[in-house]
């Protein structure tokens, strides 16, 4: 860790990184299938199950998901160091997934107050201004510096899950070692978890069908990408 912190690394971005994500996810990809089926199946259900108390299902999904979520990246990691693997595997995430979700969690937190801010400056401006071209210029950069803190956070504490499962961290080492290593190539992986986000949104609107393919993939793109950036600290790489 100390070596690429002091040392750097690189998020390639070529044909061979794109291959190595297919790759690894196209011979796999009816596990990930059935595991992303459960997991949005298991969100429709709590939706429905609470269907006049919203707020509640809604609560329960944003617990469920992080959780779920973290067995993508013990999956595509036992895959990467050649274990042998069983669906019951993905499971497995739901033990490593307390820093996960203390990221999840602030991650959101931290988004949430950004938009609550901006509708209350939105809300004084607009009692008081009249709001012309220039003003919704203003408003919309605002929008997004309320919002930036949030993104930033999302990109910062990529690498969270990997950290547990790989060095067996605890929850704030592993975010910290996260935000360092990923400062410490920020604009690479700014651009590949935008691209990877942009994935999961045309998924979603999808009829959120595109997921059962955008979320196996995020995984593997970051696992990938996290191996080879360990593999770098050792001097080598993941697709040599």
């Amino acid at each position: 860790m100390t070596r690429l912190l002091t040392l750097g690394y690189e998020i390639d971005g070529d044909e061979s990184i794109l291959r190595s994500w297919w790759e690894l996810l196209r011979p796999n990809f009816g596990a990930f299938m059935g595991y992303t089926i459960l997991m949005l199946m298991m969100v429709l259900v709590v939706n429905y199950v609470f269907k006049s108390i919203p707020l509640v299902g809604l609560a329960l999904v944003f617990v469920i998901v992080p959780l779920w979520n973290t067995g993508f990246f013990v999956y595509a990691y036992k895959l990467l160091l050649r274990e042998p693997v069983q669906f019951g595997d993905f499971f497995q995430g739901f033990a490593k997934s307390g820093a996960p979700f203390v990221a999840w969690l602030l991650f959101w937190a931290v988004t949430i107050i950004g938009v609550i801010l901006f509708l209350l400056v939105y809300e004084v401006i607009s009692n008081f201004f009249e709001v012309s071209t220039f003003g919704l210029i203003v408003l919309a950069v605002l929008a997004i510096l309320c919002v930036l803190p949030g993104i930033y956070l999302h990109t910062a504490y990529a690498f969270v899950p990997l950290l547990v499962i790989d060095q067996s961290f605890d929850v704030w080492p592993a975010m910290e070692m996260s935000r360092q290593l990923v400062n410490r190539n920020f604009f690479a992986m700014s651009k590949l978890i935008g691209l990877l986000y942009l994935a999961n949104v045309g998924g979603m609107m999808c009829y959120g069908m595109g997921l059962i393919l955008t979320l196996p993939l995020t995984a593997c793109a970051l696992t990938v990408a996290y191996m080879d950036m360990m593999n770098q600290a050792e001097g080598g790489s993941a697709f040599e």
